[in-house]
C-alpha cells in the first residue's frame, strides 16, 4: 500500500528484480512515494514450471505434471520463489506471499 490506501501494481513477469529496482529507486523516488509491502502472487502451476517441469504452450494439452501432484517440481520451483522474496527484501519491504491453485 501507498499512502492514503492507494495501491500499486505492476506485472513482473518471469524476473521480480529489474522491475522492483525500477519502481524503488525511480518511481518511488521522483513521486515520494513509500511502499509498505511487496506483494508476490504465484501459482502451482508457475512454481512447477520453475522447478523443471516442461514448458507450457497456448493451445496445447497441459502435461500431465500440472495436473497431477508433484511435490519435486513444486519444491524445486519455492527455491525460485524464495529467491525474489529475498530480492524483494533488499528494498527493506515486507513481503506477502500468496498462492493460487488452478483448479
Amino acid at each position: 500500500m501507498l499512502g492514503g490506501g492507494e495501491l500499486s501494481r505492476f506485472d513482473a513477469l518471469a524476473d521480480l528484480f529489474p522491475r522492483s529496482t525500477e519502481f524503488c529507486n525511480i518511481k518511488c523516488r521522483v513521486s515520494d512515494l513509500k511502499p509498505n509491502a511487496v506483494v508476490i502472487v504465484a501459482t502451482v502451476r508457475a512454481l512447477k514450471m520453475h522447478g523443471g517441469g516442461p514448458a507450457v504452450t497456448p493451445g496445447k494439452p497441459l502435461a500431465d505434471v500440472y495436473q497431477q501432484e508433484n511435490l519435486e517440481l513444486l519444491e524445486k520451483g519455492c527455491a525460485n520463489l524464495g529467491k525474489h522474496i529475498e530480492n524483494a527484501k533488499k528494498f527493506g519491504l515486507k513481503v506477502v506471499v500468496a498462492v493460487n491453485q488452478f483448479s
